[in-house]
């Protein structure tokens, strides 16, 4: 005999609390129209908020309105990407898209067949939406996504990251998306409840005096509050009290001190990560802009000439990463070679050094 569950008790054939993406979106229409905007308008942009604010929802819904204006939409979570050594954007992800560089290359040298193929049969408009930018495996892809960008194969995309990845975001990509953030953050308790109005569509068993109680302990956070009526309603799936309640068709209510514990249960600290706890950023240098990491590096180098394995060291960072950096301040002569023996050592460029406002 198979096992009931509880959401089934309750009528449901799947999880109303499942915390899966979902494309009902509330609370969040401002930046949905701002991310469309963007991306409509051929540009690249960063949306950033902490986990659970519904940064995939809102490209899932993105995604869908985008779809039904006539664009070829790529979507992929850098997560899945993990473990590749290497990516070849372009056959992996936009098959099509060697076959459209060709063409284009051979109308732009003046071709007239490819212009004919091109006129006849034009190309959708391709926008890319990359979640959890900052799991990237490595540089190559945003790399390559950066290249098309600039070639106008991708017509647009959006990086989605948390907001503690941010500092992690390349010099080169900041530079990219100049000003287009774009954040998510808490709820109001009525967008949670409306939320969860959605979900259970009437059939909860929660008082309407429970369901504030648990919105605000959870923080106004739609992952939290999702996770805690799961908990809550699987408590009392185990106790009986769900079917009670509704045989009797009278709502529960839960003590407050109580719905904190419920609450309590699902979260986890999770520690910050010393170099963030650190950081302090450097004052702004007028007419020059620098990642978080950049400024980490300008300051050490204002400190003493480094090489690549002491940065690597006093910023618990990746070698890999710091010299990616370093050739990015060179190109932007900002930082020199100091010692072109190896271990190489690198300082600040002298005009450049004058203008670090450094106590």
């Amino acid at each position: 005999m198979a096992i009931e569950t509880w959401f089934e008790v309750l009528g449901f054939q799947e999880n109303p609390c499942s915390i899966l993406p979902n494309g009902f979106v509330t609370g969040l229409l401002q930046e949905e129209r701002e991310l469309l905007t963007y991306l409509k308008g051929g540009h690249a942009c960063l949306l950033h908020g902490e986990v659970g604010t519904g940064k995939t929802s809102l490209l899932q819904r993105v995604e869908t309105a985008l779809r039904e204006d006539g664009f070829d939409v790529i979507y992929i979570d850098a997560k899945t990407l993990s473990g590749l050594t290497q990516v070849n954007f372009l056959a992996q992800f936009y098959p099509q898209g060697n076959r459209r560089l060709r063409l284009e290359r051979h109308a732009r040298n003046g071709a007239l067949w490819a212009r004919l193929v091109l006129k006849m049969a034009p190309y959708k408009p391709v926008v890319l939406l990359l979640d959890e930018f900052a799991r990237l495996p490595h540089a190559a892809l945003a790399d390559q996504i950066e290249g098309y960008f600039n070639q106008r194969l991708i017509h647009s995309f959006v990086c989605a990251q948390q907001r503690g990845d941010v500092q992690r975001t390349s010099q080169s990509f900041l530079d990219r998306i100049q000003n287009r953030h774009i954040q998510t953050g808490r709820l109001s308790k009525e967008e949670c409840l409306a939320i969860l109005g959605h979900r259970f569509g009437g059939k909860g068993v929660l008082s309407e005096q429970t369901m504030n109680t648990l919105v605000t302990e959870c923080g106004l956070l739609p992952r939290r509050v999702l996770e805690s009526v799961e908990r809550v309603h699987q408590h009392l799936y185990e106790t009986g009290e769900l079917r009670a309640a509704l045989e009797q068709k009278t709502p529960i209510t839960i003590p407050d001190s109580i719905m904190a514990q419920f609450v309590r249960q699902g979260i986890v600290e999770v520690p910050a990560e010393p170099r963030q706890e650190t950081f302090t950023p450097l004052k702004p240098i007028p007419g020059i802009t620098l990642s978080p990491l950049h400024q980490q590096i300008v300051m050490s180098l204002y400190r003493s000439p480094k090489t690549i394995k002491a940065l690597s060291e006093e910023l618990a960072t990746g070698e890999g990463t710091i010299n990616t950096a370093l050739c990015r301040l060179r190109k932007r002569n900002l930082v020199i070679v100091t010692r072109a023996v190896r271990p190489k050592l690198f300082g600040l460029e002298g005009d450049f050094r004058a203008r670090v406002p450094m106590d």
